[in-house]
């Protein structure tokens, strides 16, 4: 536990109480106030939002990575339907779908890997469940946004890793959530660079067969399928139990390499998959390749729609 942690930890209500008295603990109490079920709040901080949660959450779990953060968390927890969970956003100690609603509040903002901490989120939320948010973002205003850009090495410092101009709307859209509710707001009570705020609820995108979508396209021909390439595509990142996918994407001229690294699990054994996909824009011709490696057990074939279709037309 650095010294700084401590500090940062120690500060921090009463830096706040400004924000909270000018509006920023009522937005809390309407967001928070009606959620039901066992929610998961990730980066708890102090637990700011403790007081806001209403008689309908029957589990709450804290999950806060930082030391100095989480004792102080410890001491404000009274009630035995909470548990406080020394975890960071990107790695959540639940299974899938345990969780009827997951919170953020100023959170996103520090995690290293938002797309990484949205693709947890989804994992554990049910069918139904919803992920309810307060964030400061990057400035709709230019002028600001530049002004949020140069001060961000020093509220990395002053804000325990804080980037007040991160894009997080964006970041939820591209991870593959629908907004509902939406808010923009000011964080009145704090400085002007870290006033822009968001404020509402979202939930996962799903496909036929409603299996969440991915924050990344799938190449032409796996969407929809519902067969292994969909299904393992629509698999949720970062997920330490079950499964682990990433698209890195390299484009060269007249050429677009898309490749994707997941570890999944089958009868209990792990098995490595590497699925790559190379689309060469040729007229109407496009060429797909599809590798399947498997480690530790045998890895079948994996079906390609779009080269069985290729394979039928070149042989009639």
């Amino acid at each position: 536990m650095s010294l700084g942690g401590r500090i940062f930890a120690a500060l921090y209500d009463r830096g706040m109480a400004p924000v909270e008295e000018k509006g920023m603990a009522d937005r809390r109490a309407r967001l928070l106030g009606g959620l039901r079920g066992r929610v998961v709040e990730i980066g708890a901080g102090t637990g700011a939002n403790l007081a806001s949660y209403g008689p309908g959450v029957e589990e709450l779990i804290l999950c806060e990575p930082d030391q100095a953060m989480a004792r102080k968390l410890d001491g404000k927890v009274e009630e035995r339907r909470i548990r406080v969970v020394r975890a960071p956003a990107e790695s959540l100690p639940l299974g899938d779908g345990q969780a009827d609603a997951v919170v953020c509040t100023l959170v996103l903002c520090t995690v290293r890997t938002p797309s990484a901490a949205l693709a947890e989120a989804r994992r554990v939320l049910k069918p139904g469940g919803r992920l309810v948010f307060i964030e400061h973002v990057r400035a709709e205003d230019p002028g600001l946004a530049r002004w949020q850009d140069r001060l961000v090495p020093i509220q990395k410092v002053l804000g325990r890793g804080c980037r007040p101009n991160r894009d997080t709307l964006a970041a939820l859209e591209e991870a593959g959530w629908s907004i509902g509710d939406l808010e923009r707001a000011k964080m009145n009570g704090a400085p002007k660079y870290l006033k822009p705020l968001i404020a509402g609820t979202a939930v996962p995108r799903y496909r036929q067969g409603r299996q969440p979508v991915n924050h990344v396209d799938d190449p032409p021909g796996a969407q929809g399928r519902g067969g292994p390439v969909s299904t393992l595509l629509t698999s949720p990142t970062r997920s330490p139990a079950k499964y682990r996918s990433r698209w890195p994407r390299s484009s060269w001229p007249g050429l677009t390499a898309y490749s994707q690294r997941l570890a999944v699990r089958r009868s209990g054994e792990p098995i490595s998959v590497v699925i790559c996909a190379w689309v060469l824009p040729l007229s109407s011709l496009q060429s797909w390749m599809w590798t399947a490696i498997g480690s530790r057990s045998e890895c079948s074939a994996v079906h390609c729609p779009a080269r069985s279709g290729l394979e039928q037309s070149s042989g009639s």
